[in-house]
């Protein structure tokens, strides 16, 4: 790992191979000037559990060179797998609990992703979903 990129006080804490995988590319991008895991709190309101606030630990944050105005180019990323991202399928084998059990995962996702976004927006920043069909830039 190059330390001079990883931002952290502690290791990269990867959940998933593609987590890892992504720590990997960023480390080795030439382009990438810091990157770092878990680096971002954010509060989100959600709406699957009676509006309670609660706390959206980000995947991903990385920097890449400047804009033209010198403004460092910021951005923050999930990953996720994409039948996390988008509404279930319903399907005959499919029992009502388990199609539920999906909505409320893709509820409480886009919960925390329009947090991240109005965040990142906030700040100039951009914000993403990595899932295995790709990137999607949400702001």
């Amino acid at each position: 790992m190059n330390m001079k990129k990883y931002v952290g006080s502690k290791l990269p804490i990867y959940r998933s191979t593609w987590e890892l995988r992504a720590f990997i590319s960023l480390d080795k991008n030439v382009n990438v000037v810091k990157w770092g895991s878990e680096n971002f709190i954010i509060p989100y309101v959600d709406k699957t559990r009676n509006n309670e606030t609660h706390r959206y630990v980000i995947d991903l944050f990385f920097e890449l060179g400047t804009t033209k105005d010198g403004l460092p180019i910021k951005w923050l990323i999930e990953i996720k797998p994409f039948n996390q991202s988008t509404t279930p399928k319903i399907t005959k084998r499919k029992t009502p609990e388990k199609l539920l059990a999906e909505t409320i995962v893709v509820k409480r996702n886009h919960c925390k992703w329009e947090a991240a976004m109005n965040f990142c927006k906030a700040r100039g920043w951009h914000f993403g979903v990595y899932t295995e069909k790709g990137i999607t830039k949400l702001c």
